[in-house]
């Protein structure tokens, strides 16, 4: 697993994945792991350049890579999640 800093907050990337939606649009999803807890988010993104340099790479670089294409796009989720689990 790859370990990130998102908001000041340790999580690791446990697993993503890539799938075609629509002509120039990737549907991309990550699952994330903080304190026990496993949590999967997914946001579509028509950033190809970054999806295709993501392709050529293997393992947690390919996986930081893809989780950063959509980082923005999930942030508000993730960080009601990291406010959840701290909080139980």
């Amino acid at each position: 697993m790859k370990t990130i800093n998102f908001l000041n907050t340790e999580l690791e990337i446990n697993y993503t994945q890539a799938l075609t939606a629509g002509h120039g649009h990737k549907k991309i999803t990550v699952e994330l792991y903080l304190q026990g807890e496993y949590k999967t988010f997914s946001a579509t993104t028509s950033n190809m350049p970054d999806y295709d340099d993501a392709t050529e790479l293997e393992g947690s670089g390919k996986d930081e890579v893809l989780f950063n294409i959509i980082r923005y796009q999930i942030e508000d989720q993730v960080n009601e999640w990291i406010v959840e689990v701290e909080n139980k």
